[in-house]
């Protein structure tokens, strides 16, 4: 596996982490070191190959469940690092001679996000969060449509038009009220009355504001607009609604029965534990 982004990155290539997901073991190692990553990624950009992810002691017919793995691990850390991560070489060895073979994908094109969700670059958080939150993960991806809901997240982290960001954000609201009403609650209700249940049932304590939350997603979708007298006060509205994004995603992935932390977008801040 490759990708194209180092927050996420264990510190020392020679030192993979190791992970067993679905009874299955995977290394996920630097190719190099995180100093020599960074470097280059302050030279070439953001779309380079960091690490590779291993797949230990897999027979032939294990290869379709390890890729769905694999997909599910990197939309769990394109969530976590605030931008998408996707596999650019996947390569078998081993096993019949008919077995072997390599596959090539073009790097995705992303760019630098504003404030990634979870602090990857810390040594072992890469693995605590991926070992820790792909079961919650594979629980809710249906139900709550969570590949969708992080595909418009991490877009929107790094997005710097005001007007494109609020309707990434706006969508991201409207996927996880429509997520949670049919297939939950299978019933109907105003947005602000689903949302207010899906806290309920997700036990939100904080981030949310009923009012603060509908009135940006009713200006953003009727209007295409953000309120807001200035720059700041409007950046400050899509950051309120996009951190109570964040942590509905991270109530789904029980990020708080693992001690884990994570950065407040509404907070220029060090991580902070995460409670719901």
């Amino acid at each position: 596996m490759a990708r194209n982004r180092t927050y996420w990155l264990p510190e020392n290539g020679a030192q993979p982490d190791l992970l067993v997901l679905d009874g299955f073991q995977f290394e996920l190692a630097l190719l190099g070191t995180f100093s020599e990553i960074r470097i280059h990624l302050d030279k070439m950009g953001w779309n380079i190959l960091t690490a590779t992810l291993t797949a230990k002691g897999v027979n032939e017919e294990d290869l379709a469940k390890i890729d769905e793995v694999v997909e599910r691990v990197c939309w769990l850390l394109s969530f976590a690092g605030g931008a998408l991560i996707a596999v650019n070489i996947k390569e078998i060895d081993g096993g019949p001679v008919s077995l072997p073979h390599k596959y090539i994908e073009s790097i995705i094109d992303t760019s630098k996000p504003f404030i990634p969700p979870i602090d990857l670059c810390e040594p072992g958080i890469a693995r605590q969060w991926v070992q820790a939150s792909y079961n919650p993960y594979v629980v809710a991806e249906g139900t709550y449509r969570l590949r969708a809901v992080i595909h418009l997240l991490s877009l929107a982290d790094a997005e710097h038009n005001f007007t494109i960001q609020a309707l990434l954000v706006a969508n991201t609201l409207e996927i996880l009220r429509h997520s949670f009403a049919k297939n939950v609650l299978k019933s109907r209700g105003t947005f602000k009355e689903i949302l207010g249940k899906m806290v309920q049932e997700l036990k939100i304590t904080r981030a949310w504001n009923p009012k603060v939350i509908t009135d940006f997603r009713n200006k953003v979708v009727h209007e295409a607009e953000v309120e807001g007298s200035s720059a700041q006060e409007k950046h400050a509205r899509i950051m309120e609604a996009m951190h109570f994004c964040d942590v509905a995603v991270l109530a789904l992935l029980e990020w708080d029965k693992a001690g884990g932390t994570y950065f407040p977008v509404t907070a220029h801040c060090s991580p902070t534990k995460f409670v719901r």
